[in-house]
């Protein structure tokens, strides 16, 4: 295939790992983020950090880690959202492997090492790794992200996603992935911009492109849960943005199933994703406050044909009642 434009070819000697982290205003969360990964026990590591337009001084922190660490580079731009922010350090990235971190997270200092070493001798081209809900200090866990992957075998892509969906969890977590830089490079991954809840477009990309996907089931990703999180805003703003992003995520799932080279498993699986997608869709155009909105997200799932993709993917009662009410 096709080398990518967004990535750089990689100089001598360049590091195992290279870790991007867009950073938006991350508060008082983005330190302990930062002295977590330069703590990593993996040593040949780069750390490139996107401030993608902070105005609370985050940047400030940045360049003072820099300063500590010559492994951490900043890269300062206009707001652009986190896709574009991720593509930023997919330019300067020049490991052999690639990582990310959301800046209010926190990670073992175990975590990349354990994941390239299960990586390197599983003979994968993507990892999907295991971590751990926190709220206030680092310490404090409460539940474990994952519990159905196969955690000692290797699938490929395809059938990876045919076994989440039917175990109903396929992991959208670009945080728990680590992807060859030849993966990325081969399958010209990069992120939607400007399309909300990115992670289930790229995950579906690289899945499909992966020959060889590998798990490592230590919880040691911290995934942090607060009340500033831009997972819990209640902008009108964002939910109008998610609900339409659903409408994008629905679209590609079903071009994907309508692929002719699509094997017939694979086909259900993605059509049975799609119908799950089309209820949270749902939830999203309810928290919708202006009614025209509501009309155009309305008129763009029939005129897409996503009510019949929907439709497609129902197999139980269950989903066949979460059609209708689509």
């Amino acid at each position: 295939g096709s080398r990518h434009p967004l990535i750089s070819p990689a100089p001598e000697d360049p590091p195992r790992i290279s870790v991007i982290v867009p950073v938006h205003n991350a508060g008082a969360h983005l330190a302990p983020l930062l002295a977590s990964l330069r703590a990593q026990s993996e040593l040949s590591l780069e750390i490139i950090a996107v401030d993608d337009g902070s105005t609370d001084g985050s940047h400030a922190v940045l360049e003072r880690a820099a300063r500590d660490d010559p492994r951490l580079v900043v890269v300062r731009q206009a707001q652009a959202g986190i896709s574009a922010a991720r593509n930023r350090g997919l330019e300067r990235a020049r490991g052999r492997w690639i990582a990310f971190a959301d800046s209010d997270d926190w990670l073992d200092p175990r975590t990349l090492e354990t994941w390239r070493a299960r990586a390197d001798d599983a003979g994968v081209d993507l990892l999907i790794g295991n971590g751990f809900h926190f709220e206030g200090e680092v310490g404090s866990r409460t539940s474990t992200l994952l519990a159905q992957q196969p955690w000692d075998t290797v699938l490929r892509g395809a059938d990876w996603i045919v076994r989440c969906v039917g175990t109903k969890e396929w992991p959208h977590y670009v945080w728990l992935q680590l992807a060859s830089r030849e993966l990325i490079e081969r399958s010209g991954a990069r992120f939607v911009e400007g399309v909300l809840h990115e992670d289930v477009l790229w995950t579906t990309h690289v899945a499909l492109a992966a020959e060889r996907v590998g798990f490592a089931s230590p919880a040691l990703y911290g995934y942090r849960i607060h009340a500033e999180s831009f997972s819990r805003t209640l902008c009108p703003r964002v939910n109008l943005g998610r609900a339409r992003a659903y409408l994008t995520i629905l679209r590609t799932f079903a071009e994907r199933a309508a692929d002719p080279r699509c094997p017939p498993r694979l086909r259900r699986a993605l059509l049975r994703q799609a119908n799950r997608e089309g209820g949270k869709l749902m939830r999203r155009v309810r928290k919708v406050r202006d009614r025209g909105e509501r009309r155009a997200i309305g008129r763009a799932f029939f005129e897409l044909g996503l009510a019949r993709t929907v439709f497609r993917g129902a197999v139980t009662p269950r989903d066949y009642w979460r059609a209708l009410r689509c």
